[in-house]
């Protein structure tokens, strides 16, 4: 660790910001307005460190892992509260891992009918300024939670409620407050792939959120038929967190198909979601 505002320059220094420490003057200004004033020292240790990481450094493998080991403690409010499910909404699109499958809901539903299903949702209060009491969640409509993880299991409940089933309406929820969508999104497909009652991700699935996370590395309203490096970066370092992957290698490795498929221009983009849908509705002739 490289301590450009040391102990020895600032008894009082606490945080430690990438390589530096801030004092608690820094600290402040960071606090109310966003802005950090770094000493001329500070400045020469932050250049070097980026000038010094390379291409495997930015990739979002180890560092977003300590970044989202992070975030449950910076975004975590609990790990298990009960809420209404009547607080429970579906999430924005930006963090949502997939659409719902009406099929899948309708397969919860005859679960849970047996009680043959359970499941802690994760939900997120977008709204960081929004300002609640926890105690209140038991209440119905106290609050608008975005379903993260368990949202298939969400609409069925909900389902039911409204068809006059008598079950339980308080739920589990590790709740967090005001995710980023990667993070969002990270935690979802984790969610997924560890539910017992989960419905895996298809090819359809996973093309969508490639190609949707390609669209937000692209800032103009075309899809261009030329990517930037940079575009590609950050489209790929995206894909790399949310999937929780090591680096560009495995993505590359797991996920070449989808990954070409994905950047496609509109036109056959347009015609390959045609071709899932036939798929979708079997309509597929089988050949001899």
């Amino acid at each position: 660790m490289i301590e450009a505002y040391t102990e020895k320059d600032d008894p009082y220094a606490r945080v430690i910001l990438g390589k530096i420490k801030l004092s608690n003057y820094q600290i402040c200004c960071l606090r109310d307005d966003g802005e950090c004033p770094l000493t001329s020292k500070q400045m020469e240790v932050m250049e070097k460190f980026k000038e010094g990481r390379t291409e495997k450094e930015l990739e979002g493998g180890p560092d977003f892992q300590d970044q989202r080991i992070n975030a449950k403690a910076k975004y975590l409010i609990s790990n298990c509260v009960q809420t209404s499910l009547f607080n429970l909404i579906a999430p924005a699109p930006s963090r949502e891992v997939r659409e719902v499958d009406k099929k899948h809901v309708a397969t919860l539903k005859t679960l849970l009918k047996k009680n043959q299903c359970f499941t802690i949702f994760l939900g997120n209060i977008p709204s960081t300024n929004y300002v609640f009491d926890v105690a209140a969640l038991t209440e119905d409509n106290s609050c608008q939670i975005e379903t993260i993880g368990g949202n298939h299991t969400r609409l069925a409940l909900q389902e039911l409620l409204s068809e006059g089933f008598e079950i339980p309406k308080l739920v589990h929820c590790k709740l967090y407050k005001g995710l980023p969508d990667d993070i969002a999104l990270c935690l979802a497909y984790e969610h997924n792939e560890g539910n017992t009652s989960g419905k895996p991700m298809s090819v359809e699935n996973m093309l969508v959120l490639f190609r949707r996370e390609l669209l937000k590395a692209i800032p103009d309203a075309e899809f261009p038929d030329q990517i930037t490096p940079e575009q590609l970066r950050i489209w790929k370092t995206n894909l790399v967190r949310i999937l929780n992957l090591k680096n560009y290698e495995e993505l590359h490795n797991k996920y070449k198909v989808a990954f070409n498929m994905a950047k496609c221009n509109n036109s056959v983009w347009t015609k390959l979601m045609e071709i899932f849908s036939f798929i979708v509705a079997n309509k597929v002739k089988k050949c001899a």
